[in-house]
């Protein structure tokens, strides 16, 4: 195959993040690619500072020595010919693997530029520590970008990025993706009442929690339509709500996101910060519902938005989207989904990609 022996390296997510519906994808694709693939699955230094102070503090890594110096072994051991660095984070890998292992190859995901996602994320959560970690973030990332053979990224406001931050011309942009697991036998059409159910998708991080909080406070006060909103996400069913109102309802964790999607006329995305791609746009897409996002939301979709939902991005804008919508107004959304976004769609991107650069 291609890769040869892949070891493939990705962070520990939690379970149904968009970045661990992303880091999944990105295994399928290579062990369809390499003659054996093997995973592991690594904490970033941050996660355990007690543990990994001397890394930190003193060596400047987001990776521990004993993770350096596993890896370095599982790659001896196992002839490994192509290293698979599903994080950007993981640059130290890149820089000790290529001086200890020269005609190794690796290949870099990016699945945000880290560097501005942490600058984002400041401006969010108004911490001082990240100041820090966004210093050992740059220095990773420089690091991917210098020692990895191959790097790609969501979109090209990414790949745009890294060309300005690291001078490194980015080979692949390969999209957000998902395995097609919509059960049509289990989907119920909209309801045809007066109420109005919107859905947020999304786990418990600043960006997610700053843009459901802003619908609520900015948005809900001046629609006059009846609606209820639902937040499904880990760690939402902890949220205490700044401004509560019985229309919104925070589920959290759930076992299936489907039923969800069923019951939604329109799925709402008022994310405004952020790096990457948003995966809820595809999954939305997939359940064949329609979405009101920012442009925040949309990067990195190449579709004709009217076709799919709204773009919204002031709370007047929001509301009228709101005000306006009619649910049998739109239609092929799923279509979208299918041509574009599907695991089978940028398989073969990324396989054409490999046969080109490969043989």
């Amino acid at each position: 195959m291609l890769l040869g022996n892949t070891l493939f390296i990705n962070a520990n997510h939690p379970e149904a993040t968009g970045a661990a519906v992303i880091s999944d994808r990105n295994y399928l694709m290579i062990k369809e690619n390499s003659q054996s693939a093997q995973r592991i699955r690594i904490d970033i230094a941050l996660k355990d500072i007690r543990s990994n102070w001397i890394s930190l503090f003193f060596k400047f890594n987001l990776v521990s020595n004993v993770d350096l110096e596993r890896i370095s072994e599982i790659v001896s051991s196992k002839e490994i010919n192509t290293i698979f660095l599903d994080n950007s984070m993981f640059g130290n890998f890149a820089a000790n693997l290529k001086t200890q292992y020269p005609s190794i190859r690796i290949i870099t995901f990016f699945h945000n530029v880290e560097q501005s996602y942490f600058r984002e994320l400041i401006k969010v959560s108004k911490k001082l520590y990240h100041y820090f970690t966004l210093a050992l973030v740059r220095r990773a990332e420089k690091q991917a970008a210098c020692y990895s053979n191959f790097t790609i990224t969501l979109n090209r406001r990414d790949a745009d990025e890294i060309k300005h931050l690291y001078n490194r011309q980015v080979e692949l942009i390969l999209p957000t993706s998902f395995v097609d697991d919509y059960q049509i036998e289990q989907s119920n059409p909209p309801s045809t009442d007066d109420k109005l159910i919107l859905l947020f998708v999304g786990s418990y991080f600043p960006p997610n929690i700053f843009g459901i909080e802003w619908f609520i406070e900015k948005v809900m006060p001046i629609v006059k339509r009846n609606i209820v909103v639902f937040v499904v996400g880990n760690g939402f069913e902890l949220h205490k709500p700044k401004k509560a109102t019985r229309a919104v309802n925070f589920i959290g964790k759930v076992d299936s996101i489907q039923q969800f999607y069923n019951k939604a006329d329109l799925v709402i995305a008022p994310i405004f910060h952020g790096s990457g791609m948003k995966t809820k746009v595809a999954e939305a897409l997939m359940y064949n519902r329609p979405i009101i996002g920012t442009n925040e939301s949309f990067e990195g979709y190449d579709v004709n938005i009217s076709q799919i939902g709204f773009r919204c991005n002031t709370p007047a804008e929001f509301a009228n989207a709101i005000e306006s919508f009619q649910r049998d107004k739109l239609s092929g959304i799923r279509d979208v989904f299918l041509k574009n976004y599907t695991f089978e769609a940028t398989l073969e991107k990324f396989t054409n990609f490999l046969k080109a650069g490969y043989e």
